[in-house]
């Protein structure tokens, strides 16, 4: 078993190897788009948490330089670490944090430097990071998700969201958008995956009302790009009518072609 299963593997590892040597990839250095945002060419550098911010959330002398050795590698978008929007909610000491505006000048050092001296795109990732799987500081944190429960794993309590928590979730996208625009970011992406508080929504584990698992994400994508129109559309209830229609359409098509799909969502905004 194990022999064959080597050979598998060596001829897995071939067969890539062949198709990446023969084909072409010069135009991964051409210019793209991103929506409306203009790149310098197709390689993103993906969220990736360096664990090195002040007690704060502020950006240190270690992660300005990070950021500053990407630019000079000339990728063409750079996305940040998970950064956490609310105070008291964050996955480790160490995370960087957008959650009032007393950051914004730390970060803005960053963009700055980018901005002036390279063409890289800068993009913030913002997270609301109230989970119950993972907490920095449990005995702080107001721990909340689509049901109240206690965590397998962790062993962390959440209780259940009220419309006064969702809305506040909103706005607290929506103000941390606003504060990464102010500090020179050139879009924000939305965590919502490794369980955090927008994944909690997208599995059954945590969420067990169905036609809630997508609206609320897509409520807080829509705000962020429509604005105040969007969010009186969602007090009037229209707009989730039409994305419950739009769900049942896909859920349709989905059982119709038997198709099996990973979820695993993460939405890039440009602001």
């Amino acid at each position: 078993m194990t022999k064959t299963f080597q050979l598998k593997k060596l001829f897995l590892i071939f067969t890539i190897f062949l198709n990446i040597s023969c084909k072409d990839y010069s135009h991964l250095f051409n210019p793209t788009k991103l929506g409306n945002l203009e790149v310098i060419n197709h390689f993103i550098r993906s969220a990736t948490v360096e664990g090195k911010s002040t007690p704060e959330g502020y950006p240190t002398k270690d992660v300005i330089e990070l950021y500053k050795k990407l630019a000079q590698g000339n990728i063409g978008v750079i996305v940040t670490s998970a950064v956490y929007i609310t105070k008291n909610e964050r996955s480790f000491k160490q995370q960087l944090g957008i959650y009032d505006d007393s950051s914004i000048s730390h970060f803005k050092e960053i963009t700055d430097y980018i901005h002036k001296n390279y063409k890289s795109k800068v993009i913030m990732q913002i997270i609301h990071a109230s989970a119950c799987n993972i907490q920095a500081e449990p005995e702080k944190a107001d721990i909340i998700g689509p049901t109240a429960m206690t965590d397998y794993f962790s062993g962390l309590k959440c209780r259940e969201m009220t419309k006064e928590d969702i809305l506040k979730v909103q706005q607290d996208h929506v103000d941390a958008a606003i504060r990464a625009k102010k500090a020179g970011f050139d879009g924000v992406q939305i965590e919502s995956n490794h369980g955090y508080l927008l994944a909690m929504f997208l599995t059954p584990l945590y969420c067990l009302m169905m036609d809630m698992m997508i609206i609320f994400l897509m409520e807080i994508v829509l705000i962020l790009i429509f604005g105040k129109l969007i969010l009186i559309l969602i007090f009037l209830k229209l707009i989730k009518k039409i994305i419950m229609m739009l769900i049942m359409i896909i859920i349709m098509i989905i059982i119709m072609k038997k198709i099996k799909i990973l979820i695993k969502i993460k939405i890039i905004i440009i602001i």
